[in-house]
């Protein structure tokens, strides 16, 4: 989406009025850019370096004095991140912020004597408070990848029974109406750190597959997130109802590889987000994972046949090509 879309919908929803601001992004060339950034880091790694080295002589409590460091740096990160200070201070402020909740963590794991739900929920919790209490994008949504991350670690006996409503909660949090357009800040990399916490771990979970079982029960909750996905898509576009069943019947199509692949329903759904929002950089990360899972799946599963892979990837190109079409610049385009 671009900005001119972005600055149309604030319209609608009444948040805004006059015509789009003029622009005050940083002007400096990327290399640039990226020198202030890597010096930003370079700078929180001398700071944490010389925070660690006396901690290193304590042999006795050091599980609490990791997680009281934690919490300081978190209170002081908190401030820091707020600031519009620039690349060098932003990107010094996230190195700093990704410590505190590690240290956080990593504390109350010495003190609990493993990773279990206090040091998780302890996490969770830190890194919801630094997601709530910052401004910029990507620490919010590192904060919400941590976060959940934590949290799905204690349900990895459930995960494959949770990835359909992980789907539909995804697509609830991607998904920008005017009603919903305030929000975007916060919901926005909510939804990216979902996404990216649940694959990190499902990439776990394929690497232990002996520990978990998948079930037809789940697949079936899959392919409801998919049509859930849909019909979500389809009314945002405000497309009718009765046009809704035939692109419903073309989406069945991929839909239904759930079906046989455990998790497909996730990159379903953020390739619907995708073509939605008309975002190339989401779109390509979505068509990857489902042809990284697809490939996975066949490496783990020989007894599927590739004919179902080519078929469930065809029907995903028709999908993608009907909702283009009815989306409301192609709706519009067809009928001008």
């Amino acid at each position: 989406m671009n900005k001119q879309d972005s600055w149309s919908r604030l319209l609608t929803a009444g948040l805004v009025s006059g015509a789009v601001p003029e622009s005050t992004a940083n002007e400096d060339p990327w290399p640039l850019c990226v020198l202030q950034g890597a010096g930003g880091w370079l700078g929180a790694m001398f700071i944490l370096g010389a925070i660690a080295v006396p901690l290193l002589s304590f042999r006795h409590n050091e599980g609490g004095i990791i997680f009281g460091l934690g919490v300081v740096m978190t209170a002081v990160v908190i401030p820091l991140l707020r600031r519009q200070g620039g690349i060098v201070l932003t990107q010094f402020g996230l190195a700093m912020s990704l410590a505190a909740q590690g240290a956080v963590a990593g504390g109350l794991g010495v003190l609990c004597g493993d990773w279990g739900s206090i040091p998780a929920i302890g996490c969770a919790m830190c890194s919801s408070i630094l997601l709530l209490s910052t401004p910029q994008f990507v620490h919010r949504w590192w904060c919400a990848a941590i976060g959940c991350f934590a949290i799905l670690s204690l349900l990895d006996d459930y995960l494959y029974v949770l990835t359909g409503p992980l789907a539909v909660a995804i697509v609830a949090l991607l998904l920008t109406t005017p009603r919903t357009v305030r929000y975007r800040a916060v919901t926005r990399p909510v939804g990216l750190g979902l996404a990216c916490a649940w694959s990190l771990w499902f990439a776990v979970c394929l690497a232990n597959r002996h520990r978990y079982e998948w079930s037809l029960s789940s697949g079936a909750l899959e392919v409801m997130a998919v049509t859930i996905a849909v019909i979500a898509v389809l009314r945002q576009a405000r497309v009718s109802w009765p046009r809704i069943g035939p692109v419903l019947i073309v989406a069945l199509v991929p839909a239904s590889l759930g079906l046989v692949i455990p998790g497909v329903s996730i990159a379903l759904t953020l390739l619907l987000v995708a073509v939605a929002e008309r975002e190339r950089a989401l779109l390509v990360v979505s068509v990857s994972g489902l042809l990284l899972l697809i490939g996975v799946h066949y490496q783990l599963d020989h007894a599927m046949p590739l004919i179902t892979k080519a078929a469930g990837l065809t029907g995903v190109g028709l999908a993608a090509l009907v909702l283009r079409i009815v989306s409301p610049y192609g709706w519009r385009k067809c009928h001008a």
